[in-house]
């Protein structure tokens, strides 16, 4: 469960766990790094948005990466 009070230590501890495997998938999706960092930060972007919002009944890193599919199938 994501601790509310200490929302800047939980974005940060997120960000540094699932930070390379997004880039990664970005990647491969888009085929050009530079529009996979961008991709990216839109992830993390939209995970600190909604992170009230996970109710911890998912699995922290299957929820972000259907926001990394979902940002990918945005900007395709």
């Amino acid at each position: 469960m994501i601790d509310l009070d200490n929302l800047e230590d939980s974005i940060s501890k997120i960000y540094k766990q699932y930070y390379s495997d997004v880039y990664r998938f970005l990647i491969c999706f888009s085929g050009n790094q530079n529009d996979a960092e961008d991709y990216t930060q839109e992830v993390f972007i939209r995970v600190l948005n909604n992170l009230s919002n996970f109710n911890g009944s998912k699995n922290m890193k299957t929820w972000i990466f259907s926001i990394a599919k979902h940002v990918a199938v945005d900007h395709y």
